[in-house]
């Protein structure tokens, strides 16, 4: 469907191939070549591509790669840990850790001390 007049098209106007990153499998960094179709409205001639749910628009990194980071955040591992091991740069993986809302601790555990 056209999202600038909203009539139905199939009229395929061309391909372009997209690299995107994904989560790592059997420990391989995971690169995978996307084409995308391009349509041509015949009643408004604008050109659009296709949606796609494993990866939003202007993104180069999967939806599936930026929840499989967020959660490795939960994990004693460093930022610069997990972006290397993904593939992805440490700037990301801090931007991603910016973007989870967390609260303060209603309580604070008790600290001991050895002397």
């Amino acid at each position: 469907m056209c999202p600038d007049c909203g009539r139905i098209t199939d009229k395929v106007h061309d391909y372009r191939t997209q690299k995107v990153k994904d989560v790592p499998a059997f420990g391989k960094k995971l690169l995978w070549l996307y084409s995308k179709r391009r349509y041509c409205c015949p009643y408004c001639n604008k050109r659009f591509y296709e949606t796609n749910g494993l990866l939003p628009k202007f993104h180069r990194l999967s939806s599936r790669l930026t929840a499989y980071s967020i959660n490795e955040l939960e994990s004693k591992r460093s930022q610069k840990d997990i972006a290397s091991s993904l593939g992805i740069s440490p700037s990301t993986v801090n931007r991603w850790l910016q973007l989870i809302g967390y609260s303060k601790p209603s309580k604070l555990p008790k600290v001991l001390s050895g002397n």
